[in-house]
């Protein structure tokens, strides 16, 4: 089974939030301001002005939350235990199937054999 495309979105469109008790974080620019401020005091400013470029506020929108990929977790392992009960379902009739066909030339290995007798 495949997943239609866009229809796994986050419960949290438009924020990033944390399990337990750690804060939300809205997506705008004035927190990506901030986090720049505040990332300025480890790393050198070209280094800060790179990584907001490379990490915009629409893209931020775009990360997985830990719900996001729990959920997804979650139907990965209902797909896999449909794909696993079809294989046994595929199995167990290529072998009904099998012991039919070995029945049919039993029964006519026999047939042969008690006419030549």
């Amino acid at each position: 089974m495949s997943v239609p495309p866009g229809s796994l979105r986050s419960p949290l469109e438009g924020a990033l939030s944390y399990e337990g008790k750690e804060p939300k974080m809205a997506l705008d620019e004035r927190k990506r301001t901030e986090l720049a401020e505040n990332l300025e005091r480890y790393v050198d400013p070209r280094t800060v002005e790179l990584l907001m470029e490379a990490l915009s506020a629409a893209d931020l929108a775009n990360l997985a939350t830990k719900q996001d990929l729990q959920a997804l977790d979650h139907k990965v392992d209902l797909v896999e235990q449909r794909l696993i009960a079809e294989m046994h379902r595929f199995g167990r009739n290529q072998l009904l199937g099998l012991a039919a066909v070995i029945a049919v030339f039993n029964t006519g290995l026999f047939a042969v054999q008690a006419a030549l007798s």
